[in-house]
């Protein structure tokens, strides 16, 4: 589920008192409350491919096991900050697990307040706009937030970033570097405890790998092209079948049996 942020507005106000609870408040007074803000898209074709093959793929890998995961990205996400004051960010990819996810789609917002559960896995893709506060900004944030795990993405190998990827894991309310290996074939991998899936990076991008299968997860063209060559190999099959009945009708004939 992918929906585009809203406009920008200023900067949230500051508030005195205690918090209002926010559980049966109406979606508009929600917004009042936690002013939107815009945060800009990768610029590029390569963005949005990598973009739309982590949201897709995520979704299809917790959905086939039954898992209660809700995938989405580019959509304001609303905390309060170290002021308690409202704010919000919004994740280029992100994993929420045991939640309603059709309030999410319907609302194209999530309430971090509201719904008591902190993103398990946040992912940044780097842009020549955003890489900056990627690196220096984000990782503060989304340590405040309890986020266990934040990744960043440069699609383009490392124009932007310096790196092509690199994964931070919360310890004790501070982010960790996740050990990445980097094999002779100049690929980069490395494991996510929130998905249980190891980000590689190499020749064809980001690939997610499933250790416990020992593959990558299959795109939806990968997994048509293997359907298609599944289908070729059986009418191959069964028209070799039909040859060889013919063959043996015809010798069969010819013995007079």
């Amino acid at each position: 589920m992918t929906t585009l942020a809203t406009p920008p507005s200023s900067t949230p106000p500051r508030r005195d008192g205690p918090p209002p609870s926010l559980r049966d408040l109406d979606l508009e007074t929600l917004r009042s409350l936690y002013p939107p803000k815009m945060e800009p898209m990768g610029e590029a074709f390569i963005h949005l491919r990598h973009f739309l093959y982590i949201l897709g793929m995520l979704s299809r890998w917790f959905d086939r096991r039954g898992i209660d995961a809700t995938v989405f990205g580019d959509i304001n996400v609303y905390y309060r900050d170290e002021r308690d004051a409202v704010a919000v960010v919004a994740p280029d990819a992100c994993v929420v697990f045991g939640i309603e996810s059709a309030r999410i789609d319907r609302e194209g917002s999530y309430f971090i307040e509201r719904e008591g559960v902190v993103p398990a896995f946040v992912m940044e893709m780097a842009s020549g706009k955003t890489a900056r506060r990627d690196m220096n900004e984000k990782p503060a944030i989304y340590a405040q937030m309890g986020v266990p795990e934040y990744w960043m993405l440069d699609p383009t190998g490392g124009e932007h970033y310096g790196f092509p990827i690199k994964g931070l894991r919360l310890v004790d309310g501070a982010y960790e570097e996740i050990e990445l290996i980097t094999p002779d074939d100049g690929s980069v991998h490395g494991f996510s405890d929130a998905l249980g899936l190891e980000l590689h990076w190499g020749n064809d991008g980001l690939r997610l790998f499933d250790p416990a299968s020992g593959g990558y997860l299959r795109t939806p063209e990968e997994i048509e092209a293997a359907e298609r060559e599944a289908e070729t190999r059986a009418q191959d099959a069964e028209a070799r079948a039909r040859d060889a009945e013919a063959e043996l009708a015809r010798l069969r004939e010819k013995l007079g049996i």
